[in-house]
């Protein structure tokens, strides 16, 4: 019964019933070994896009990395005046 409430996502497949699953039905233990890697993937290269796409918005674009480099001239030029 644990089993197939587990089965029907009623309740986790704790590591005892994955044993269990594993004996009595190797080939639906194996498809869902499978989805839980798949589904896990699928996650790590969600938050991959997601941390690509946060470090994108806070690279400056070449004109604000030229804008800056001449504001950082401008200021050293007025402290060597002084």
């Amino acid at each position: 019964m644990a089993l197939q409430a587990a089965l029907d996502g009623h309740t986790t497949l704790t590591p005892d019933l994955a044993t269990e699953l594993s004996i009595k039905c190797p080939h639906q233990h194996e498809q869902m070994r499978r989805d839980q890697v798949e589904a896990a993937l699928t996650r790590m290269a969600e938050a991959r896009d997601e941390e690509r796409t946060r470090r994108a918005e806070l690279t400056p674009s070449p004109e604000q990395l030229q804008r800056q480099m001449a504001e950082s001239r401008e200021a050293a030029a007025r402290i060597v005046r002084l």
